[in-house]
């Protein structure tokens, strides 16, 4: 048998996987016992009455300052397309403590890491100064609008919180904080609208003492068109923003600290800015486009393009004759080049390497990537699959990956919710983030090699307890160790 020497190996790392990760790693963060002495992690430091109170399917605990964290939701009871969600932070002063009670749905101070996810609402409305669990909304879909984030200045919404969940078009925050991934791969509009998807990140102009930070990757691999910056935002994390060229911009003139803002990977972004704004010299020098927000002067800066003079005939009388055309070499693929062969698309990336992009068709039900592809006569390695490669690539069953590949990218098989095998190859270094990511009826995963260094955060989550590991006999502790570490 092929892997017969993986057999033992299987059976130890098996022993080790369950001992060392089933209790913490595989554990679905939004699971929690009422009985618990925390809500979560990002419960604040209020201690609690003990008061249980359920309504509407969703569990709340009372605080002793009065207010209600939201630390459970029963699906069965109201996982309904028909559902509407408002959660409302209202000054608890105002009301009597029975009052409240009866109401606890608009008293609420906190939302529990993962308590709605992957749940279907008719609309959700979330307002007030709400500090918002990380993947708390993760997955959520939104079946009609209209949907409203209305929160507040002390507002916190922390990683992942709204990562692949469905809005309508558009969303105003005056959140404290926007956490890392917090929309991550969020749609902010349905198929079928066509409307312009907007962000407006606002602070209110009484509100000196507002701290505004954004994470990284916050708003990553989104549909957004336009974004407006708060005058208050003091932090922008890597890879923020999109950079689409269908994405808009706006800094206000009082927005001077961009210096840090990591905006030099926006070259495909237009920035709307005054040209009289220190916040331009910072996007002109680093060669980014820009649109001034003068309305007597509404013009698009771009780099520009010198036309060199045409030469005289006079002068060269050999331009009278017919230009001699260069032979073109067919045997060669520029740099960029995609490639479609059998089921799939690559890149040409080098003289003689490509990466796999993604399958030509998402309904694929079983995928090899080949070690190397010849394009023109000429070979190319494959050396890469780029990240979201196959995500959601629903009826996909069985992967297999050829032995040039040694870097796979963040999220490159999530959400394959029927894959059930996948082989990766023998010269596989490095696996980012969440790379089976939610791959819930994963049978077995195979690692043929024994040079992996790093596996991304989060690659294995919601990955069956029972999975079925196979890695080299030799490389069971190193294995053990990096998953382990994959947190």
């Amino acid at each position: 048998m092929k892997y017969n020497k993986h057999i033992l190996n299987t059976l130890l790392f098996s022993t080790l996987f369950s001992l060392c990760l089933s209790l913490c790693y595989f554990t679905p963060i939004h699971t929690k016992s009422i009985s618990d002495s925390t809500v979560s992690g990002n419960a604040q430091d209020e201690e609690s009455t003990g008061q249980i109170i359920h309504k509407g399917g969703i569990t709340y605990r009372q605080r002793t300052d009065g207010y209600y964290d939201v630390i459970a939701y029963d699906k069965n009871i109201s996982n309904s397309k028909g559902t509407h969600l408002k959660l409302v932070k209202k000054d608890i002063n105002k009301v009597s403590p029975e009052f409240a009670a009866a109401q606890p749905d608009d008293y609420v101070a906190s939302i529990a890491d993962g308590v709605f996810q992957d749940t279907s609402f008719a609309s959700l409305s979330l307002c007030g100064d709400i500090d918002i669990g990380a993947h708390a909304f993760e997955g959520a879909i939104m079946t009609s609008d209209p949907h409203s984030l209305q929160l507040g200045n002390n507002a916190i919404i922390r990683e992942y919180a709204f990562s692949f969940t469905m809005f309508g078009c558009e969303i105003h925050t005056f959140a404290h904080t926007i956490g890392e991934h917090a929309f991550d791969n969020a749609c902010f509009h349905n198929d079928d609208i066509l409307d312009d998807v907007s962000i407006f990140l606002e602070s209110e102009a009484y509100s000196d003492s507002l701290c505004y930070t954004i994470g990284d990757y916050a708003f990553a691999s989104t549909n957004l068109t336009s974004v407006t910056f708060p005058d208050t935002l003091t932090s922008l994390g890597i890879g923020a923003f999109p950079n689409s060229t269908t994405l808009t911009i706006t800094i206000p003139d009082t927005l001077t600290n961009i210096e840090a803002f990591h905006l030099e990977s926006l070259t495909e972004v237009t920035f709307h800015v005054s040209y009289n704004s220190p916040a331009y010299t910072t996007l002109k020098n680093l060669g980014l486009k820009t649109m001034n927000t003068d309305s007597s002067a509404q013009t698009t800066e771009f780099a520009p393009l010198e036309t060199p003079p045409m030469p005289s005939t006079e002068e060269h009388p050999a331009l009278l004759s017919e230009p001699t055309v260069p032979p073109q070499n067919t045997n060669t693929s520029p740099v960029g080049t995609l490639v479609t062969q059998k089921n799939a698309v690559y890149k040409i990336t080098g003289t003689s390497t490509a990466s796999f992009t993604e399958p030509t068709n998402k309904k694929i039900t079983s995928l090899t990537i080949p070690a190397s592809i010849k394009v023109s006569g000429k070979k190319y390695k494959v050396t890469k699959v780029t990240a979201k490669a196959c995500l959601k690539c629903t009826k996909l069953k069985r992967v297999t990956l050829g032995n040039n590949i040694t870097t796979i990218g963040n999220s490159a098989f999530a959400q394959c919710s029927q894959l059930q095998q996948i082989t990766f190859g023998k010269n596989v270094k490095t696996l980012g983030k969440q790379v089976l990511y939610k791959d819930k009826k994963l049978k077995k995963i195979r690692f043929q090699g024994k040079k992996i260094k790093s596996i991304g955060k989060e690659t294995f989550y919601l990955v069956p307890k029972s999975v079925n590991i196979e890695v080299p006999i030799s490389k069971v502790s190193h294995y053990v160790k990096l998953i382990n570490n994959a947190k």
